[in-house]
């Protein structure tokens, strides 16, 4: 059986620095996870995810609540009992991997100066070569790279 859990979403909170006797450091990122049959995602269930060591260092330093993170790690059950003899279970995740996403732009990034421009493309009876591009600023260089799109967004 395979233990492998990856998650992705936005952190509910910050992250808490905790410390063990022995000076080992971990935090919990809370991650909600939605139903994807739900319409209405206004309820959602919290997975408590445990980050130790130097990923648990760079998440307490960078990680802030609604950043986006994706973690990967291993489903576990912890056994907890309280003051009064009651014993209850908690689940979570040991994570292995964290990193923080980068979120896309909400506006476009201008283009770089100088501006590329395209020369016309041959016809079906001119040579097959790859359209030169020319440097606006500097007119008689040329390039053998194709044009570039910039205001393609490939996450857009």
């Amino acid at each position: 059986m395979i233990n492998r859990v990856i998650l992705e979403g936005r952190l509910g909170a910050d992250p808490v620095r905790y410390q063990t006797a022995s000076n080992k450091v971990y935090t919990f990122l809370s991650v909600p996870l939605f139903d994807p049959f739900q319409k209405d995602r206004s309820t959602s269930e919290w997975m408590q995810c445990q980050v130790w060591g130097k990923s648990a260092e760079y998440m307490l330093e960078n990680a802030k609540k609604g950043m986006v993170v994706s973690l990967e790690g291993r489903l576990r059950n912890r056994k907890i009992t309280n003051a009064q003899g009651e014993t209850t279970y908690r689940t979570y995740i040991a994570v292995e991997r964290a990193n923080l996403i980068r979120e896309r732009r909400s506006e476009p990034t201008p283009p770089p100066n100088p501006k590329q421009v395209e020369t016309p493309v041959p016809t079906n009876n001119q040579s097959s070569e790859v359209p030169k591009t020319t440097n606006e600023q500097n007119p008689g260089t040329q390039s053998t790279s194709p044009a570039i799109d910039l205001d393609f967004d490939p996450f857009a």
